[in-house]
């Protein structure tokens, strides 16, 4: 695929790559498919990630559905469901799956539930959102992404806490639609996505015995929603996962037509939510890992010149110094002031092992049970030393008693601190060179540097020939400039200021 793209982007110019998925808009017919795709489970609290299908939720057979290179630089990890959508086709209470859950599929949701993760899904490449009233302004509501696992609350009937699952989702899509009636004169043909909000629900459902004895997705009739009866969040019929339960996960279809232009669709996620929580251990945890990367660089770099510059001011020091000098003293405590030695004490200067197979036979009389601290091994001890003995190696291919030992012999050397990697330098005639490896890595440099400067040249002609062209700024105003770039998230600078705004952003 990797080459693919490539070639492509090399043959058919700029122009190819500029249609990337997830660059261009993509328009729909009526009843045309639309994925609907599953992302990752978030958290504010454990600010830990999991994938989507890590909780019990009903999954087809699971493939990876990345269609960008933001995604996967952003850690998204993007997989295909069981939702099934088409353009413009309202559903009402479309049954996924049944699942009876087990105690401990059960306790993963009440944690879920406890840490307040979210569910993401996405259509289009917008992201889910649920819309939020804001107590300070309840005529401007806001959009925040994803929806939440379940809730806790009290029983309807007996006041304790429980944990609710939200397993019915009315999935609201909003489409932009030119209606123009001369086609000619339409910016585009079919419907685009322009919106994508869930409402979740927690149902407790009944299925109708008489559609059939066992439960069917296809057949079976459900009593607490379907086509005549709406989902409604009652209270008294939430779905718990307290205990294990039987569980049917479904969900509605609407489709709303929008105003709103495809290149200003991503403007409610970009207003700001009143109950954001700032990431604190994200921000210090960044903060600490540069902080001490560039002390120790420093710190580094400060003692190697410090070295180097008193070696080079006083010449009768070079010849002393030759063998251990440079920046292989920054591994080592060296003071010469200190004393004629070099270093006090011990320094280990290499390391090997000689592997030993052998099926270990222990003293009875050393104790009737065995005990590492006591027991006698007859095949290897302090008087006898261990060998590789064919008669007697230890076989793993029917259960058997193992025995694991080792001995340490320390031997003195000849060999400098600062040449114990020597060994290790010396070519290995057996080794092979990893091919895939440094295919894969250029391939991958190869195509990430073509693909920059292709969007790069493109932008820039496009750009300027706006600049010399002030006539032409009117047209491209709703899709033009990097926002096609991003996917999304570019709206042309007032002004006409265009040549500087490709390289600042004005997003």
């Amino acid at each position: 695929m990797l080459f693919r793209l490539i070639f492509l982007g090399t043959v058919l110019g700029t122009d190819a790559l500029f249609y990337l998925p997830g660059v261009a808009p993509q328009s729909y017919g009526p009843r045309e498919k639309v994925k609907l795709l599953v992302n990752k489970l978030t958290s504010t609290h454990t600010q830990i990630p999991y994938d989507y299908y890590s909780l019990p939720f009903c999954h087809p057979h699971i493939h990876e559905e990345a269609e960008n290179l933001g995604e996967r630089l952003t850690g998204d990890r993007i997989e295909n469901s069981l939702y099934k959508l088409e353009m413009k086709r309202p559903m009402a209470c479309e049954i996924v799956c049944r699942k009876v859950l087990s105690k401990f599929q059960a306790k993963t949701f009440v944690e879920a539930i406890d840490n307040e993760y979210r569910v993401h899904w996405i259509v289009d490449n917008l992201p889910s959102a649920t819309v939020v009233v804001n107590e300070l302004a309840p005529d401007d509501p806001y959009f925040t992404r994803g929806f939440p696992v379940g809730f806790k609350a009290q029983d309807f009937e007996t006041g304790k806490d429980m944990h609710y699952l939200y397993n019915h989702i009315r999935i609201i899509v909003a489409y932009n639609e030119d209606h123009n009636p001369e086609v000619s004169k339409r910016k585009f043909d079919g419907q685009r996505v322009v919106g994508f909000r869930v409402e979740p629900f927690s149902i407790r459902h009944v299925w109708d015995d008489h559609s059939g004895p066992s439960f069917d997705k296809d057949e079976t009739l459900l009593k607490t929603c379907n086509a005549m009866t709406h989902a409604i969040n009652d209270p008294a019929n939430y779905m718990s996962v307290d205990h294990p339960s039987e569980v049917i996960f479904t969900y509605d279809v609407v489709w709303e037509e929008s105003e709103v232009s495809w290149a200003n669709r991503w403007d409610v996620y970009l207003k700001g939510n009143p109950d954001d929580k700032i990431h604190w251990f994200s921000i210090t945890n960044s903060t600490m890992i540069v902080v001490f990367l560039t002390v120790m660089v420093a710190m580094i770099l400060v003692r190697t010149l410090n070295s180097d510059i008193a070696q080079y001011n006083d010449p009768g020091a070079l010849e002393d110094a030759k063998e251990e000098s440079g920046w292989k003293l920054c591994h080592e405590d060296h003071n010469p002031e200190v004393s004629k030695r070099k270093f006090d004490g011990q320094r280990v200067v290499g390391f090997r092992v000689e592997p030993f197979s052998i099926r270990h036979v222990w003293d009875d009389h050393s104790g009737p049970s065995f005990d590492k601290d006591e027991t006698l091994l007859k095949t290897c001890n302090a008087m006898t030393h261990a060998i590789n003995d064919p008669a007697n190696y230890m076989s793993v291919d029917h259960p058997s008693e193992v025995i694991f030992t080792y001995d340490v012999v320390w031997e003195e050397s000849e060999v400098s601190w600062a040449n114990r990697w020597d060994v290790y330098l010396k070519g290995n005639p057996d080794d092979k060179i990893h091919w895939f490896s440094i295919t894969n890595s250029t391939m991958i440099v190869v195509f990430l540097t073509v693909m920059v400067a292709m969007i790069l040249v493109r932008t820039l002609n496009s750009d300027i020939a706006q600049y010399n062209d002030p006539g032409a700024l009117e047209d491209a105003k709703e899709e033009s400039g990097w926002k096609l770039c991003h996917a999304d998230v570019f709206r042309a600078p007032a002004g006409g200021k265009m040549l500087l705004s490709v390289l600042v952003g004005t997003g």
